[in-house]
């Protein structure tokens, strides 16, 4: 399997894909139990302000029995670069950020996590 994501430091993802305009914060627990609810991905988005996680298959994780149609992109990141996010960075806090273009970032401390890739097309 490919692994989706790239380690950036906070500053540089900034520069490269844009500040975040809207930022969602969970605690590094709540996002180690949706790793463990899923095998290989997590996919993130932001929607009306809410967040979404899926885990693979698109199985909807977060918020529980939300129903999320097939045709709505969601950005995939390797639960495996998602865990060396977790190790950089070191905070309790983890922010799921929208920038530009519907780009999806994590951030954990003063690291990022960017270049996932979208689902729908690449969903396993």
């Amino acid at each position: 399997m490919a692994s989706y994501g790239q380690i950036y430091s906070t500053s540089e993802a900034d520069t490269i894909y844009g500040t975040a305009i809207l930022s969602v914060s969970i605690t590094k627990i709540e996002l180690t139990q949706f790793i463990n609810a899923t095998t290989d991905l997590l996919m993130f988005n932001i929607i009306d302000g809410d967040l979404f996680i899926l885990g693979n298959g698109r199985k909807t994780l977060y918020p529980a029995g939300q129903v999320i149609g097939n045709d709505i992109v969601f950005r995939v990141f390797s639960v495996s670069k998602i865990n060396e996010l977790l190790n950089q960075g070191k905070s309790e806090t983890v922010f799921i950020e929208k920038r530009n273009n519907d780009i999806i970032s994590l951030t954990n401390g003063s690291v990022t996590l960017e270049f996932g890739v979208g689902c729908p097309p690449y969903c396993e």
